[in-house]
C-alpha cells in the first residue's frame, strides 16, 4: 500500500504516543483580566490593598508567560485572597482564576 503525504502545516503538532497539546492561555488571561477589573472596582474594599495589588501583578505575569508556574500562581492567588478580606466578587473572581491554574501541568 502506498500512502502519499502532500502540504502539511501545522502549529502545535505533536507526534508519538504519548504526545499531547494544552492550550489554557485564552481562558486564563480572559479570568485574570477579569479578575483585575474587580480589583480596580472594590479597591476601596480590600482589607489590605497592597497585597493585592503585589499579587495580582504577579498573578498577572506568570499567566502571560509561556508557562506559567502552577505553584507560584497558587501561592499569590491565595495571598490575594487574604488581602482581599471578605469581598465576595474578589473571592468569586480569584476562585475562577484558581481553577483554572489548578488543571495546569
Amino acid at each position: 500500500m502506498d500512502v502519499t503525504i502532500r502540504n502539511i502545516n501545522g502549529g502545535n503538532t505533536v507526534i508519538g504516543d504519548f504526545g499531547r497539546i494544552e492550550s489554557h492561555g485564552t481562558d486564563m488571561n480572559a479570568a485574570v483580566a477579569a479578575l483585575l477589573e474587580i480589583l480596580r472596582q472594590h479597591r476601596d474594599d480590600l482589607a489590605d490593598p497592597e497585597a493585592v495589588r503585589t499579587a495580582a501583578r504577579g498573578v498577572r505575569d506568570e499567566a502571560r508567560s509561556p508557562r506559567p508556574n502552577r505553584e507560584r500562581m497558587l501561592a499569590l492567588l491565595r495571598d490575594l485572597a487574604a488581602g482581599a478580606g471578605g469581598v465576595t466578587a474578589v473571592a468569586g473572581a480569584t476562585e475562577a482564576v484558581t481553577a483554572l491554574v489548578q488543571n495546569l501541568s
